[in-house]
C-alpha cells in the first residue's frame, strides 16, 4: 500500500500542482474527487506496467504483485482502453485482442 500511496501523491505533483486538496476539502465546498481519480489512474499506471498484464494471470494477482489495491484497479488502461473491457467477469483473467 505503501507504494500505492507514493505514487498516488506524485501523481499529484506532476497533474495539480498548487492545488491542495486539503485544504479545498477542510475550508470549501468544492468536490476534489476529479483530483483523486486522476491521482490513482497516475498511481496505477506508474506501478503497472503493460507488459506485466501481458505476461500474467489476473489483473488482480498483478496488482497485489505490484502494490495496488485492487479498489481501484479498474482504472488501468491497456493499449489506450479501460482494462474492464477486457474481463470476462469482475474476478477473472482477460483477453484482448492486439493489433500490429
Amino acid at each position: 500500500m505503501r507504494r500505492f500511496v507514493c505514487a498516488h501523491e506524485l501523481g499529484h505533483a506532476f497533474l495539480h500542482p498548487g492545488i491542495n486538496t486539503p485544504f479545498l476539502k477542510k475550508n470549501t465546498l468544492f468536490s476534489t474527487n476529479r483530483f483523486e481519480r486522476e491521482a490513482n489512474e497516475f498511481a496505477v499506471e506508474l506501478l503497472i506496467p503493460d507488459d506485466l498484464l501481458r505476461e500474467h494471470q489476473t489483473i488482480y494477482e498483478v496488482a497485489t504483485a505490484c502494490g495496488v489495491p485492487g479498489e481501484v484497479v479498474e482504472l488501468k488502461r491497456l493499449n489506450g482502453n479501460w482494462l474492464k473491457n477486457f474481463w470476462y467477469d469482475e474476478r477473472s483473467s482477460f483477453t484482448a485482442v492486439y493489433y500490429d
